[in-house]
Parts: C-alpha cells; structure tokens; sequence
C-alpha cells in the first residue's frame, strides 16, 4: 500500500536519472527563486518575481475588461470596473447570493459560495437565475453594460417578448 490519499503517501523512494542529453545545462535557481526549493504545506501563492526566473520571461499583469470589453464570458466581479448600471447589477447579485447564504449554517460553505459567484462568467450567471434571466436577455445586458443602451434595451424588450411567448408552451 503506498498510502490512503494524496496526502498520506508513505511508499519514499529516491531515484536517479540519467540525462540522454547531458549537454543539456539544469538552471540553478537557489539564488534568483529560492522559494521553489523550500517549499512547505503553508506555500499557497508564489512571490511573481521568483516565477518570472522560473518561467522564463516577465508575467503581465491582469487588467480587467472596462466599458465595451464585456462579454457574455467575463465574470460577474468584472462589472465592478464598468459603468453604474454593470456596478448594480454586479451589487444586486451578489445580495442576493448573500441574502440566499444566511441559511447556510457553515461559514466555510458561506464564503465558497460568494467567491464562486463572483467568478461566474455572466452566461453561467443567467443559467443559475432560474429563469428571471434568459441568456438572451444577459446579452442585452451586456450591450448596457458595454456602452449600447439603447440598443440593448430594445434587445432586452424583445428578449422578454419571447420569453413570455415561450411561457405558453
């Protein structure tokens, strides 16, 4: 038996390997990442710098999408970079998420949940309203969200016109 999970292996055995390419130089980082060689259970989030000599060339840095950059596949805590109308609806979801999580007793469960749905993309956020938000209404949303307010009003109108014609079915 080498161990009961991931986390209680008790099979150690150390090995040797021989290169095929010996030329082949193995860069030493113990001066420029150290952090790599000192690795411990606490380890969570790597210093940038440190990964940049490791990976090779220099990370940039996120920059969240703004007016006109939405998509339906841009995650809800986007919004808050946007106009005030992304930043009322980022804000109206994310009470009702807390509003829905006082009934979870656990913390740990409360705060998965909030961070998940910040990350939602807003596609995923129409599935899980459970119908007061078709996907093509999202869509007109997105158009107000990137600047086209009146055309995606004129979209959410016909979004609407269609959901209602479809909830005679």
């Amino acid at each position: 038996e080498i161990g009961a999970s991931s986390r209680d292996i008790r099979a150690v055995r150390e090995i040797t390997v021989t290169s095929s390419r010996p030329e082949v130089e193995v860069p030493d980082y113990t001066a420029k990442a150290p952090q790599y060689y000192n690795l411990d259970v606490q380890t969570k989030i790597f210093d940038k710098k440190q990964f940049e000599e490791v990976y090779g060339k220099p990370i940039e840095d996120e920059k969240a999408p703004g007016k006109g950059e939405f998509t339906l596949n841009s995650a809800l805590e986007d919004l808050r970079n946007g106009n005030l109308k992304s930043k009322l609806f980022y804000r109206s979801v994310m009470h009702g998420i807390k509003k829905k999580n006082k009934k979870e007793t656990q913390e740990h469960l409360r705060r998965m949940n909030i961070v998940m749905t910040r990350e939602m993309p807003l596609r995923t956020v129409a599935s899980f309203s459970m119908g007061k938000i078709t996907i093509e209404q999202m869509d007109a949303l997105v158009m107000m969200f990137n600047g086209h307010f009146f055309k995606g009003l004129m979209r959410w109108r016909k979004a609407k016109k269609r959901k209602k014609d479809l909830s005679f079915l």
